[in-house]
């Protein structure tokens, strides 16, 4: 797509009316979120598994 940002195609999206901009950038920061979010989640069972064997 060659998007400097996450947010570059929704911004386009919205100042020419182009939903499928807006869709595919809503799309991309969900799936962003998501894997931040399973990442932060493995990282705090690490952590918690790691303090309990201490």
């Amino acid at each position: 797509m060659g998007a400097s940002t996450l947010g570059t195609p929704i911004i386009i999206g919205l100042s020419g009316f182009n939903t499928a901009y807006i869709v595919q950038g809503a799309l991309l920061v969900a799936l962003a979120a998501i894997i931040v979010d399973r990442a932060f989640e493995r990282l705090t069972r690490w952590i918690s598994r790691h303090r309990h064997a201490q």
